[in-house]
């Protein structure tokens, strides 16, 4: 697909959700594949260069959290901070972050953390209908 005129658009998603496996695996102790952070890092890249960053920006966000938490912090509000400050570009994420608020998809855990340590990120999320409540985990 990163060759493909129109299919090239889903590679920086594919590539977060590969590197959010990659996490998965570490997390469970397999260290035998690849590193994620490389793998976000080149979903960010690939997703910058083709206007479609926001599934590497927050899966990049929660890896961060959950691996560095605040030691980190820098890093996850930078990849954050476009949701709120550019929201119209970001719509379909905001969508996401939305119907989260009742774990339609089993995130709503990793957006909290994020939250947490985003105070900018939490006060969008309060506009989207998250209450003080929905950040506890």
């Amino acid at each position: 697909t990163r060759n493909s005129l129109n299919a090239g658009d889903l590679v920086p998603g594919a590539l977060a959700r590969k590197a959010a496996l990659l996490a998965m695996m570490r997390e469970v102790g397999d260290t035998s594949f690849a590193d994620p952070e490389l793998v976000f890092k080149d979903a960010m890249e690939i997703g910058l260069v083709r206007n479609s960053d926001p599934t590497p920006r927050y899966y990049y966000a929660v890896y961060l959290a959950k691996t560095a938490g605040e030691s980190r912090k820098t890093e996850i509000v930078d990849l954050l901070d476009n949701f709120y400050n550019e929201p119209d570009k970001y719509t379909g994420m905001l969508g996401v972050f939305t119907k989260e608020k009742n774990n339609i998809l089993g995130s709503k855990e990793d957006i909290a953390r994020l939250a947490n340590i985003d105070p900018a990120f939490k006060a969008l999320l309060r506009t989207l209908g998250w209450s003080e409540a929905d950040f506890k985990i």
